[in-house]
């Protein structure tokens, strides 16, 4: 049986987590609007002929956030690591295969919530 977790690992996992999808939201509908905002060298034609590959990187983001919303309604612990995990590693791959920066924006907030998490006794 998994351990439970506190209130304050399901506060930073939901802030991880709304993370997650809000990063999904932005690669699914917002990519053209959006994108020049992340990376201001992303041309508008860049962005246009970009918008399908993004939406399915989106739809990845989406996936884990709700990796991350099922392990916070049920307190899930093991999923909570599980789902954090994943998000740092996929920052990480970012980072190694588009640009450094991708770890401190979405690696951070991961990182920060799996010390609360892996901290958490109960």
């Amino acid at each position: 049986m998994s351990r439970k977790m506190s209130k304050f690992s399901r506060l930073a996992m939901a802030a991880a987590t709304a993370e997650c999808f809000g990063i999904a939201a932005m690669e699914i509908f917002g990519w053209e609007k959006m994108g020049n905002k992340i990376d201001p060298k992303m041309t508008t034609e860049f962005l246009k002929s970009t918008k399908s590959m993004a939406a399915n990187q989106g739809f990845y983001n989406g996936l884990l956030g709700a990796v991350g919303a099922y392990s916070v309604a049920k307190k899930d612990w093991d999923t909570g690591i599980l789902f954090l995990s994943s998000v740092i590693a996929a920052a990480a791959f970012g980072a190694a295969t588009v640009d450094k920066g991708v770890l401190l924006k979405q690696g951070t907030l991961p990182a920060a919530a799996l010390g609360v998490l892996l901290g958490d006794r109960k």
